[in-house]
């Protein structure tokens, strides 16, 4: 199920101790499960840009309510000083290295942040296929590096959501 939910005024209020998107989200799943079966422990958020920032921030507060974060051409560059949850995350990011709407500089900042707190060990980059794939040892998420700009590269998220809930299905009984 896709659940795509815009901020007030189309925007997200995440930059400070607002919690109005906070509250907003929690407010929006309560409502699908009530209307639908979710299972909780399977949710994945995502976003493009602003909302991917925006999805950052939801790992941050609540990181331990969600499966993962899928972060394309967005993050929260100024994550130091916060204190983020360190729930069982995954946050998986692609950027454009020559992105100049949000730049790769704070998702690089961003995830050495969180994979710190998650415990994760060294940084492994290889290159896979258009990408230079930046993982860490021990943890599921990962930087991807294109040489484009601010877009949403074809696929990306599709193969993402495969593997993640790949992932799931073979840790669970049949």
């Amino acid at each position: 199920m896709l659940i795509a939910p815009d901020g007030l005024r189309k925007s997200w209020a995440f930059w400070s101790d607002d919690r109005r998107d906070i509250d907003f989200t929690e407010n929006v799943l309560a409502d699908v499960a009530r209307r639908w079966p979710i299972d909780r422990e399977r949710i994945i958020v995502s976003g493009f840009s602003y909302g991917g920032a925006m999805a950052w921030f939801l790992a941050c507060d609540q990181g331990d309510r969600y499966r993962a974060v899928l972060g394309i051409a967005g993050t929260l560059p100024r994550l130091e000083g916060r204190d983020c949850a360190t729930g069982p995350i995954t946050i998986r990011n692609v950027h454009g290295e020559k992105d100049t709407v949000m730049r790769l500089h704070g998702g690089e900042d961003a995830l050495a942040f969180w994979n710190a707190l998650a415990q994760c060990g060294e940084r492994v980059t290889t290159k896979n296929g258009r990408y230079r794939h930046h993982a860490w040892q021990g943890c599921e998420s990962s930087l991807e590096v294109h040489d484009g700009g601010h877009w949403i590269p074809k696929g990306w998220l599709h193969t993402q959501l495969i593997d993640l809930l790949a992932g799931d299905n073979e840790k669970s009984p049949r």
